[in-house]
This record gives structure tokens, C-alpha cells and sequence, in this order.
């Protein structure tokens, strides 16, 4: 009696825990609309072996759970033919909306479960997988590397971000780092994350808040690679192939490569070295990789190995040949001068090809060193407006080259070009004059923005004036706005203060008038 009373109590949770759900057509295609995996179990009626393969197939549910992948069973012959099924019982898998058929055995349960769990089919391409509170814990687990976006589902910001992230998910995979994302306010909540979207990344299971632009998705790379490596205690040089070369120079601003032979004992000096001032460059934000790859030694013209060559966004800077990679101090000042450094790098044929397919914009400045005195004053004058452009990205290289000019059409240099995804522009203004060519590039590249114009400015001299305004001391900066004064209490001195103090009104009356405007619309 007791063991009847057991059986009555247990069996409706374990029938609920191994049954496969039955849905119809609507529901099927809600789900995997829904849902990244889903695996359909295909049965009829009359098909006699149907129901010995789902009898072995609820077995296979209970794991598919753990894979955050939705099983569910459909007795539909019609609508499965619409879909190109024609043989009972039948297995199919959809990945992100399309659907792939099981073609093995479905009475073998272990062969389709290693169908439905393999790597290829978990994997997403340009797509983040989506997970619950118990995959992911699984993944922590499983994964040492593993980046986490919590955001909530349907919200603006957060698809947002997660738009921008996925560009990203492929090249992280190459690197063994892991992306998932994740719907769990409490989760959230239980890591401090109180605005979402917002990214953790988890090394070893413990978590490294992201607190930078999410949307910025090469800032997002740059701080996973970064924080990959950060503290472990035997930390090596990453090794990367043709296609991680590209992808860290694509998306790191600041990369030390060091071109290297394997076996060779001068490589390994170099490479003691470089691990040595690792922790001093992760603090300047300086990513370390080294490579063998041919192809990247032919790109970039390096003759003697081994090689370093310091990148600050994609543009190279390199070690001279004559002087040996062992010091590790003399490497650490030589990285640190090239990062502090304002002067234009110089760049060979084979890069500048390279540069001008690969990067959407770039400006350069041809020359000719033999025609000395012809260019030294406007490089000077140029280089002084290279760390502007540093603060829109826009790289800016020099080459001494008067047949590649010409190969462009630029039939005299000195000359400067403005190359818009491999298309050249010329610049026709004066190139001694800085502030018209950093004006020239900046609306070339579509980010020149006008300063505010203020109508008029006045110098007065006139005590009644002081009187009739409260003037407290002279000079004095007065801002009028609808014939009200405003008082400018800053330094005069100072041209950036000033101009804040001005802007701060443009930006208010601007305001002020989209929001007439907008509020104009409406009433229409």
C-alpha cells in the first residue's frame, strides 16, 4: 500500500519532467520565432514506429534542457509536407529560424542528442546565444572565458546594443572568449547592474564589469582581450594567425606585435622581454600578441626577425634592425615614445595599398625627401594637427613616394589626399594654413561641425555703461540675450573657458527652439 500511495504522489511530476509537448503548426512556428534552438519531433497517427521513437525521444528532452534548446513534438503530416518532410518518425533541428534534418537513426537516442548538441549546431553565426539563469551557470562552468550582456528583451537600448555586440560574437569565438546574453533582472540586480543594458566579463568565473560605451563594440573587444589575460600568474604572449592578426589591428587601437621565429633563440629573448613589461603596458592600454605569419611579414616589408612593430590604429611603427630586442626597459621607452609621440608615421607602398583598401578613412600627406626644403615646414605644420584627428580616429600617415602620387593621379607633391574608402580627394587649399586643412578633412570625412555665431561683439569704453549695467570690474565679458546680460565670471584669459561659457547660451537657445518646434508638430 505504502509503495501504491509512492507511485500516486511521484508520478505526475515525473510525468511532467519527460514529456515531449505536443503543438500544432501556429504554436510551432511561435516558437522558433522565439526561440534560437528548437528541435521538432515529426509523428502521424499511423506511423508504428512513431511511438516507440518519442517513448526514447522524452529521454532526450530532459538534456536538450540543459542546452537551453526547446523540444517539442508535432502531429501534422500535412503541414510537415508543406516543409519538404516526407518519412515518420522524423527529427529536425531550427538554428536561429532554419531548420536542418536530423538524418541518422531516431530510435538511437545518443545519436540524435549528439546531433542536437554539437558544436556546430550550437553555434550562431553573427548571433549571440540566448540563455537562462541555469545555462549560463552551466557555460561559467564550462567556459574560462565568457562575456555576458544582460539587457531586457524588446527595449530600444538594449537591442541596441546587442545589435553592435554581434558584430563582434565571431571574432571573440576565434579567441576562445565566449558571448551569451542573458534576460534576468534579479541576475542582474545580484551582480550590481542597475542600468541595463550593461556587460560582464567573466574570467574563470569571476566577473569584470564593462563600464565604457557598450555601443562602441571595438571598445568592447579591446576590453575582453585586454582583461582575458589580466592577473593570471604564467601569462604568455597570445600567438595569432593571418586572420587574428587582422582582427586585433582592426579593432585594438594600441598593439606591440612581435614578428618572431620559432626556435630561434634571439626570439625567445625577445619574447622573455616583452612578458616581462607586460603588466606596464596593459596600464597604458597596450595590447601584446606575436605572430610567425608570412604573410603578414611580406605585407608589412620586415626583413630581419625578430621583429616588433607597434600599431596605434593600424598605422605600423617599427623597431630599428640594428638594435637587439633584449632590454626590456629600453623596449618599454621605445613603446612609451611611440605612443607619446606627435609625428606623422611614415609608411611604405605595400602598407599604404594595404591601408587605403582596408581602412574606410585616411589621410595622407606624399612627399619627395630628395627635394629638401619643400616639405619640412608644412610636415611641421601638419603634425601639429595629427592629435586632433586622433580624437575622431582618423589615422594620418606620410609617404615619400612621387610615383605612387602619380599612380593616384597627384601629379605634383608635396601634396595631401583625403582617401574615403579607397577613393582619393585631393586638397586644394593652402597646406600651410592648419586650421583650413583640419576644417578641409573634417568635412571631407562628414564630422565638420560650425562653431557657433555670435552676431555681434563690441569693445566698449564707457563708464556710463558701467554704471547702467552692474559692471564690478574691467574688462569684462557681457553676453546678451534678449537684451538681458549675462555676466562672464571666469578667466578671460582663457579662450576654451570663454568659449564654453558662450556655447553654453547657443546650446540653450537651440534647445529652446527644437523643442518649439517639436512642440509645433505636435499641435499639427
Amino acid at each position: 500500500m505504502l509503495l501504491e500511495l509512492l507511485v500516486l504522489l511521484w508520478s505526475p511530476q515525473l510525468l511532467a519532467e519527460s514529456f515531449i509537448e505536443e503543438v500544432n503548426d501556429r504554436d510551432l512556428e511561435r516558437i522558433v520565432e522565439e526561440n534560437d534552438f528548437v528541435a521538432v519531433a515529426w509523428v502521424t497517427k499511423t506511423c508504428k514506429t512513431c511511438e516507440a521513437a518519442i517513448s526514447g525521444l522524452e529521454s532526450v528532452d530532459d538534456i536538450t534542457d540543459k542546452f537551453n534548446i526547446e523540444f517539442v513534438k508535432i502531429n501534422n503530416k500535412k503541414y510537415a509536407r508543406n516543409i519538404g518532410i516526407r518519412q515518420f518518425p522524423a527529427v529536425s533541428f531550427f538554428k536561429a529560424g532554419e531548420m536542418t534534418m536530423f538524418t541518422g537513426d531516431v530510435l538511437n537516442t545518443q545519436e540524435v542528442v549528439d546531433f542536437l548538441t554539437s558544436d556546430d549546431a550550437l553555434e550562431l553565426p553573427d548571433k549571440i546565444e540566448s540563455v537562462d539563469q541555469e545555462n549560463l551557470f552551466r557555460i561559467l562552468g564550462e567556459d574560462d572565458y565568457v562575456a555576458v550582456l544582460f539587457y531586457e528583451d524588446k527595449k530600444r537600448e538594449s537591442m541596441k546594443a546587442l545589435q553592435h555586440l554581434e558584430m563582434i560574437d565571431d571574432e571573440a569565438d576565434l579567441f576562445d572568449i565566449r558571448f551569451v546574453r542573458i534576460v534576468d533582472l534579479n541576475l542582474a540586480e545580484d551582480y550590481s547592474l542597475k542600468n541595463l543594458p550593461s556587460l560582464a566579463f567573466f574570467r574563470h568565473y569571476t566577473p569584470i564589469l564593462y563600464l565604457g560605451d557598450i555601443n562602441n563594440e571595438e571598445e568592447v573587444f579591446e576590453f575582453i582581450f585586454q582583461n582575458k589575460h589580466t592577473a593570471e600568474e604564467d601569462t604568455v604572449v597570445e600567438n595569432v594567425d593571418d586572420v587574428k592578426f587582422d582582427i586585433i589591428i582592426n579593432h585594438i587601437d594600441f598593439v606591440v606585435v612581435l614578428f618572431y621565429v620559432e626556435g630561434d633563440i634571439a626570439s625567445e629573448v625577445a619574447e622573455y622581454a616583452m612578458d616581462t613589461i607586460d603588466d606596464e603596458l596593459r596600464e597604458r592600454g597596450v595590447s601584446v600578441v606575436k605572430t610567425t605569419s608570412q604573410q603578414q611579414i611580406l605585407t608589412y616589408d620586415i626583413e630581419v626577425l625578430p621583429k616588433l612593430v607597434y600599431f596605434e590604429s593600424e598605422i605600423p611603427t617599427f623597431w630599428a634592425d640594428n638594435k637587439p630586442l633584449e632590454d626590456n626597459e629600453t623596449i618599454l621607452h621605445w613603446i612609451e615614445h611611440c605612443q607619446d609621440s606627435d609625428l606623422i608615421e611614415e609608411i611604405t607602398e605595400e602598407m599604404l595599398e594595404r591601408l587605403v583598401t582596408t581602412t574606410d578613412q585616411i589621410v595622407v600627406f606624399f612627399y619627395a625627401k630628395k627635394a629638401k626644403g619643400s616639405f619640412e615646414a608644412i610636415l611641421e605644420g601638419l603634425e601639429n594637427i595629427d592629435d586632433e584627428l586622433d580624437t575622431y580616429e582618423l589615422p594620418f600617415v606620410r609617404i615619400s613616394s612621387k610615383s605612387i602620387a602619380v599612380e593616384f593621379g597627384i601629379e605634383e607633391v608635396p601634396a595631401l589626399v583625403f582617401f574615403q574608402r579607397g577613393v582619393p580627394s585631393l586638397c586644394y587649399t593652402d597646406i600651410m594654413d592648419e586650421g583650413k586643412v583640419l576644417k578641409w578633412i573634417l568635412m571631407e570625412a562628414d564630422l565638420w561641425v560650425e562653431p557657433p555665431v555670435i552676431e555681434q561683439i563690441f569693445l566698449i569704453e564707457s563708464k556710463k555703461q558701467e554704471v547702467e549695467w552692474p559692471v564690478e570690474s574691467v574688462p569684462t565679458l557681457v553676453f546678451f540675450d534678449l537684451n538681458q546680460p549675462h555676466f562672464f565670471k571666469g578667466d578671460l584669459t582663457s579662450p576654451e573657458e570663454v568659449s564654453s561659457w558662450i556655447q553654453s547660451f547657443v546650446s540653450e537657445v537651440t534647445d529652446s527652439t527644437e523643442q518649439e518646434e517639436n512642440s509645433g508638430a505636435s499641435q499639427n
